[in-house]
């Protein structure tokens, strides 16, 4: 069943792009002068992209919202408003429909994104697949989504409109001093309890079963921490879903009735801006490469992120900050590591091998070598 749906999805991505092609050809707009123009703008990032997909390419929406300065820029996503844009207004897809846009760009690759194109009068982006894709750019930029920083993708967007800009950003890439925008905080009414702690933030589900690692193994690395005395209070935290609350349970299994005092369960309870609060004002975090990570990239002052299906290489933001100190965890001994394409999900079974290979206790060494 896996590789039925593998193939049937690389079917579906290889008659995506000619589908897209083939269009763009044969309804091939002259190219205006964006710059100077007042458009209206439409910024598209739909499901299944999140909020960890959305804080990676924030400085590519920035440099867009420069370049577009005197147009209206729409954000069409589910995401709630977590980043501070300066002119950007966050739009549903439902609404979207309703709106009639002048370019619409797609800033990663997204099928869902396709049907858009027939609903402004240019667009460009990654709608079939990892190469530009427009009705009237002649640009031919493609990107490595394997091997090759998750933010280069946004050269390709970038220079699209603004070849200037498109070197300084792809300077600023090569030199690590790419510019993260702030994000948004709303602090939750459980922080009175914790503000006087020495508190441990732990991710440790993610939706796409690849990337996880066992919770026994977190368990192991929390129990350390608590014995060193390097925290005092454990925070899980996670999303609404039925599967993550049953995952749950099985965590809360592994410890004895007086253990459980140190632990408090947020799973489902806390919104982005207040989960972006917490982990700021915490002591550590660790997790999963999931949607939090990122939270925890840019604001905890220490963080453990756990990668089985994704090299880190192509995920860490690329800023050199001296007060937050980043451990990536990966495999070990795997030549043909990361098993993740960018294009389809690897097999869960590989996966899960990947993952044992990732030591608890070599992931408590380096955590406490960090305070």
């Amino acid at each position: 069943m896996y590789q039925i749906r593998k193939w049937l999805k690389i079917l579906i991505l290889k008659k995506s792009f000619l589908f897209v092609a083939f269009f763009s050809l044969f309804f091939r707009k002259k190219k205006i002068d964006f710059l100077n123009s007042k458009l209206k703008v439409g910024i598209l990032f739909l499901k299944p992209l999140g909020f960890g997909d959305l804080i990676m390419l924030s400085p590519v929406i920035k440099i867009l919202e420069k370049i577009f300065k005197n147009s209206e820029i729409y954000l069409i996503t589910w995401i709630p408003e977590i980043i501070q844009f300066e002119k950007i207004k966050l739009i549903s897809k439902k609404n979207a429909q309703k709106e009639k846009f002048d370019l619409l760009i797609s800033p990663t690759l997204n099928l869902h994104h396709i049907f858009h194109i027939f609903k402004a009068k240019y667009w460009l982006g990654y709608f079939g697949g990892a190469k530009i894709q427009s009705n009237f750019s002649s640009q031919k930029y493609k990107y490595d989504p394997r091997l090759k920083h998750f933010l280069l993708r946004g050269v390709g967007i970038v220079n699209s409109f603004d070849k200037k800009e498109g070197i300084k950003f792809e300077k600023q890439i090569k030199e690590k001093k790419v510019l993260y925008p702030e994000l948004k905080l709303k602090e939750p009414e459980i922080f009175q309890k914790l503000k006087t702690k020495k508190y441990l933030v732990v991710a440790p589900f993610s939706q796409y079963e690849e990337r996880w690692w066992p919770l026994s193994y977190f368990l192991k690395v929390i129990k350390g921490l608590l014995e060193k005395k390097i925290i005092e209070k454990v925070i899980i935290v996670g999303g609404k879903t039925d599967w993550e609350k049953e995952k749950l349970k099985s965590f809360w299994g592994n410890f004895k009735e007086g253990e459980k005092k140190y632990f408090l369960d947020l799973v489902g309870k806390t919104d982005i801006k207040e989960l972006s609060f917490l982990i700021k004002n915490s002591s550590l975090y660790l997790g999963l490469d999931s949607g939090p990570a990122h939270l925890a990239y840019a604001l905890s002052p220490k963080s453990g992120v756990i990668f089985v299906s994704v090299d880190p290489l192509t995920r860490k933001p690329l800023t050199q900050t001296e007060n937050r100190k980043i451990i990536c965890f990966r495999p070990q001994n795997y030549p043909d590591f990361p098993p993740y394409s960018g294009f389809y999900r690897p097999n869960f079974k590989k996966c899960q091998n990947y993952s044992l290979t990732i030591s608890p206790k070599k992931v408590l060494h380096e955590i406490l070598n960090l305070f």
